[in-house]
């Protein structure tokens, strides 16, 4: 990539970033089979773009390495069963997330119904949805 094209990709993801030895432990603890770790820096916030177990992740931490949130790319069959299932009666899931911090878990689903409209859902862990956005509104963006 030519030095212009990743000056401008830094607006788009942040500066790449080489963290600090604590932030690197943090990160060993909660991803300790990762590989293919990318970093970088957005303010304060270290962000680790990697794969674990041929899944991709993304982490975020602060400069004292306490770990904030993992998003997890999913594949269809490592949605929770019961979420999977209730989601499916109305909707066809065609990208799902899982959002984990250290208080809680979430999901975020790209889904479509049998229209073909196509939605944005979050789940708590519980499969319960939390929030809806319609793709065809502009209210989403």
């Amino acid at each position: 990539m030519k030095s212009e094209d990743k000056f401008f990709m830094s607006f788009f993801r942040g500066f790449h970033a080489d963290p600090p030895q604590n932030v690197l432990e943090g990160f060993y603890r909660i991803a300790p089979e990762a590989v293919e770790v990318e970093w970088h820096i957005d303010e304060n916030t270290f962000e680790a773009i990697y794969r674990e177990n041929g899944i991709e992740k993304i982490s975020f931490f602060l400069e004292n390495g306490e770990w904030l949130e993992t998003k997890t790319n999913l594949r269809l069959e490592m949605i929770p069963a019961f979420i999977k299932a209730e989601l499916e009666k109305n909707w066809e899931i065609m990208n799902a997330i899982e959002l984990k911090t250290p208080q809680k878990r979430e999901f975020e689903f790209i889904t479509r119904d049998k229209s073909k409209s196509r939605y944005l859902l979050f789940t708590d862990e519980d499969g319960r949805i939390t929030q809806q956005y319609d793709f065809n509104e502009e209210s989403i963006l």
